[in-house]
């Protein structure tokens, strides 16, 4: 039989030493020369020094990859040095299945029929890495997200592959190796497939654990959000209740015909509510050209409170504003809406401008706010019910907004968000 001396039994060192690293490259590649040519070093020394001492040069391969990964990584890399191991148990699963065959055909290991069986091995576990490789890093991801599990996997699979180099150690020094070679690989496999079963079940109960773990984050939250939205139900209530006595009081005087002290208390509920405001006489000049007294109002104390030294305030109202088709209360709440929307989104703004318009187009009419941004808006989402920058379910205006839009024909709404600027627009609609 031919046989080769000197070369073959380099090229089986290379093969045999060189599966665990290759396969490992492949999975893990970096394509950068000074690797290739290190591991080319490493393995050409392994081949020459220990071309059959497969422990001793596992364990050296072993403490290369982890002195390089840790430095490049600058962690110790527990999901790698797992899959090393593995590959080291996979190493010794193979080629002790693929010596069991060679000698059922009494070919010498350092044929050529049996460097081409283990060339061809090393070629086959090559194919399997690359078809299944986006499985098994996905895998390695959840390996590495699971940092306590992946210590212990660590642990358990150098144990199990210690056990395997045990026993096969144990059989070569008393000679038994070559007549219970089959018994042996009933072993490894067995090892191997309680390894895999172990790394199996313990990433599915680590992220069942953390799916809990979400789930009670969620509920927390939930909870959170039922006892926000409890106190503030609560304070409505109160608010409510004091608005009502407060009107009824108004009212009261208004009975009697005493416009004085009605006056008085109304303007100490509005200045409750809107905090101490700057007038300017600009938005008074404006808001004067509305014939709506109740609408003047509003627009007027909305636009006091965008007077400030952080904003830039604009407004222009045209004048002539014939009869309109809606009621007064219709664009009080709608423009009141508008209004505190663009309050809200420049209130933190160190830079914010606001513009506000009444504009004329025949016997059509638009109201129309813009306001800066600094945040990009959804606008496709601000009309659900809930939706708010400020939080979950603490935005009710723009849904208010479409409600009242969709119940009269004579109105219109148009929002728009583009870079650095939010535009909303109301339209009245006259008749042609």
């Amino acid at each position: 039989m031919l046989t080769f001396p000197g070369w073959p039994r380099f090229i089986l060192g290379l093969l045999i030493n060189g599966f665990p690293l290759f396969l490992y490259r492949l999975l893990f590649s970096y394509p950068q020369w000074r690797t290739v040519l290190s591991d080319f070093v490493f393995l050409t020394g392994l081949a020459w020094l220990a071309p059959g001492q497969v422990l001793f040069s596992n364990g050296l391969t072993l403490g290369y990859l982890t002195w390089l990964e840790t430095r490049r990584l600058k962690r110790l890399p527990y999901e790698r040095l797992t899959v090393l191991t593995i590959l080291f148990a996979g190493q010794m699963l193979l080629f002790s299945s693929l010596g069991y065959f060679l000698r059922f055909f009494n070919w010498p290991l350092t044929s050529w029929q049996g460097l081409a069986f283990y060339a061809g091995a090393l070629g086959v576990s090559a194919g399997l890495i690359t078809i299944t490789k986006a499985s098994l890093h996905e895998l390695i991801t959840r390996l590495t997200q699971a940092l306590k599990a992946s210590r212990f996997i660590l642990a358990f699979v150098l144990v199990a592959y210690g056990a395997q180099v045990l026993i096969d150690q144990i059989a070569l020094a008393q000679g038994v190796a070559g007549d219970f070679q089959l018994s042996l690989l009933v072993i490894f496999v067995c090892l191997d497939l309680l390894a895999l079963l172990t790394i199996i079940a313990l990433t599915q109960g680590y992220e069942r654990e953390i799916q809990l773990r979400t789930k009670q984050a969620a509920f927390a939250h939930q909870l959170a959000l039922l006892a926000e939205n409890n106190q503030r139900y609560a304070e409505l209530r109160r608010e409510r209740h004091d608005l009502k006595n407060l009107l009824l009081s108004i009212q009261g005087y208004l009975a009697r015909q005493q416009v004085e002290p009605a006056n008085a208390l109304l303007s100490q509920l509005l200045d409750q509510q809107s905090g101490q405001l700057i007038r300017s006489a600009k938005v008074d000049q404006e808001v004067a050209k509305l014939p709506l007294l109740g609408l003047q109002y509003l627009i007027q104390n909305k636009a006091y409170q965008l007077v400030n030294p952080t904003t830039l305030l604009a407004i222009e109202i045209a004048p002539d504003t014939g009869p309109l088709p809606v009621t007064e209360m219709q664009l009080v709440r709608l423009c009141g809406i508008l209004l505190d929307n663009a309050h809200e989104a420049v209130r933190q703004q160190a830079h914010a401008k606001v513009q506000i318009a009444w504009l004329k187009h025949g016997n059509n009419y638009e109201f129309t706010v813009t306001n800066s941004l600094t945040t990009p808006v959804a606008v496709n989402q601000i009309f659900k019910e809930g939706y708010s920058t400020k939080g979950k379910q603490r935005g009710l205006g723009l849904a208010t907004v479409e409600q009242l839009v969709q119940a009269d024909e004579h109105l219109a709404f148009e929002a728009a968000a583009s870079t650095g600027e939010m535009r909303m627009s109301l339209y009245i609609l006259g008749e042609s």
